[in-house]
């Protein structure tokens, strides 16, 4: 599958933005917002943090194409709401890097 016919399967418009700076208490603040075309999956399930944690994976997205996503990014889905990101993947193909994933709490 070419990633023109991957992008074919991208009916939403969503944006993240990364943390651009934090001050001296710990408050974030968020760059500039990038939207992209996706594909959202929702999927309630409990899954565990790296620290043993469980905790409600709400769903995933799947990207059209390769984004430098922080973990800590602000994530805002098409109704408006911001979930908080769990995971940050990037699939690969013969030709390389292909897409990215967010997985997101529910």
């Amino acid at each position: 599958m070419t990633i023109a016919d991957f992008a074919d399967m991208m009916p939403t418009t969503a944006t993240f933005a990364n943390v651009a700076s934090t001050n001296i208490y710990g408050k974030k603040t968020a760059g500039a917002p990038v939207s992209f075309k996706c594909h959202i999956s929702r999927n309630n399930r409990e899954v565990y943090t790296p620290e043993g944690v469980i905790i409600v994976k709400g769903g995933s997205i799947q990207m059209d194409g390769i984004y430098s996503v922080q973990d800590t990014a602000v994530l805002t889905l098409p109704d408006g709401s911001t979930p908080k990101i769990i995971a940050v993947k990037t699939f690969y193909d013969e030709s390389g890097a292909h897409h990215t994933s967010i997985d997101f709490e529910g």
